[in-house]
């Protein structure tokens, strides 16, 4: 099994380095990759300025297309916390560890996180913040 948590969107040669990474698997073996969606990240802060590209559904499905990979499962995750970092975008702050965003942290985690948790299953193929892929190899 191979993780890759925000990893394939800094690395320049992709493909070459998610066939290296297929080659890596045994057969039946897993790949979990997880993306933070593009609408949902700011040149401003020091660690997305390295980002070199973000992946869409379409650009992961073509990205494997000539690899021995089969797409398990491909949706997006977290709804709620979609909507709150997009908002988030247009407002002011000077880091992410702003007292405002704390705060909006502790809030979010106590009260949004449970409701989010059941709005998944129906918003999972429509929008989210990130999307997660599993693929395995064939």
């Amino acid at each position: 099994c191979i993780l890759c948590f925000n990893v394939l969107e800094h690395i320049a040669e992709d493909a070459k380095a998610l066939g290296n990474l297929t080659y890596l698997l045994r057969r039946g073996g897993i790949c979990a990759f997880f993306f933070l969606l593009s609408l949902f990240y700011s040149r401003k802060w020091t660690h997305w300025r390295d980002i070199i590209r973000r992946y869409t559904k379409t650009s992961l499905r073509a990205l494997v297309a000539n690899l021995p990979l089969k797409v398990v499962k491909m949706e997006y995750f977290n709804v709620i916390g979609g909507i709150g970092w997009w908002i988030n975008k247009y407002i002011r702050k000077e880091s992410l560890n702003d007292s405002a965003i704390n705060i909006q942290i502790k809030i979010f985690d106590k009260y949004i996180v449970p409701f989010s948790k059941r709005l998944q299953p129906l918003a999972r193929h429509l929008f989210g913040q990130s999307l997660a892929c599993i693929l395995r190899k064939v």
